[in-house]
């Protein structure tokens, strides 16, 4: 039997608030954006480091799939993923429905 996941945590509704947030301020409302930018826009705890930060919300970005399709590399090597609004929306009302 395998084990899914029920609902979202505050951190993964903060995470998709933040992203459809970025996505809404697009003209076209689709957005190339890397996990550092995305990240920044989260709140810390105390003594969290931007890197834990940054790497929670790559992991989220893979596992939930939020992300259409990468786009390579930024300048200093970050990399860049296309988001639609549209497709975001999608996966979030899936999980906060649960």
């Amino acid at each position: 039997m395998e084990i899914t996941q029920v609902g979202l945590t505050d951190r993964e509704y903060e995470l998709f608030d933040t992203l459809l947030k970025m996505l809404e301020s697009e003209p076209s409302r689709n957005g190339v954006f890397t996990v550092k930018e995305i990240a920044s826009g989260l709140t810390r705890d105390d003594g969290v480091k931007e890197k834990t930060v940054q790497t929670w919300t790559g992991r989220l970005l893979r596992q939930f799939g939020l992300y259409d399709y990468p786009c390579g590399r930024k300048n200093a090597g970050s990399r860049q993923y296309f988001f639609s609004y549209d497709h975001v929306k999608d996966i979030f009302e899936r999980y906060k429905g649960r």
